[in-house]
């Protein structure tokens, strides 16, 4: 297994001072304070990453607005898409395919990245949509 993609995209993280840790059917990659974690699944003919992060109260009964925000990411994102996970959760996703190459994957998780600040500007203001302590 050391040679197949998903190992090499491992240790791409792992360089980069990232945490993994294998579950059964996907990775958890977190930074060292485990502020940011993501998922990473891996399938036959792609990788996916996701960062999924849950909505308060008020994100939940006004569905209609928050379904407007998130088709506003949606169409400013270059290669993510938001969508809800369930009532609770929203996912980022995006998706690479399945191989290798250190420069191109680094651009593909250094544009996600930058998807994913998306979401703290004033078009789409993640704050609004995040619960408080008390919830």
């Amino acid at each position: 297994m050391g040679s197949e993609p998903i190992v090499q995209i491992v240790t791409h993280f792992m360089r980069r001072g990232y945490k993994v840790e294998q579950e059964d059917t996907f990775f958890v990659v977190a930074t060292d304070d485990d502020e940011i974690e993501f998922l990473l699944f891996y399938f036959y003919e792609y990788i996916q990453i996701v960062y999924v992060f849950p909505i308060n109260e008020k994100a939940k009964n006004d569905r209609f607005d928050t379904l407007e925000r998130l088709n506003v990411f949606n169409e400013v994102a270059l290669i993510s898409r938001a969508n809800f996970v369930d009532e609770d959760n929203i996912s980022i996703s995006a998706f690479f395919p399945n191989f290798y190459e250190p420069e191109l994957f680094a651009t593909f998780f250094d544009t996600y990245l930058n998807d994913l600040a998306i979401m703290y500007g004033d078009k789409f203001n993640i704050f609004d949509l995040l619960p408080d302590e008390e919830e």
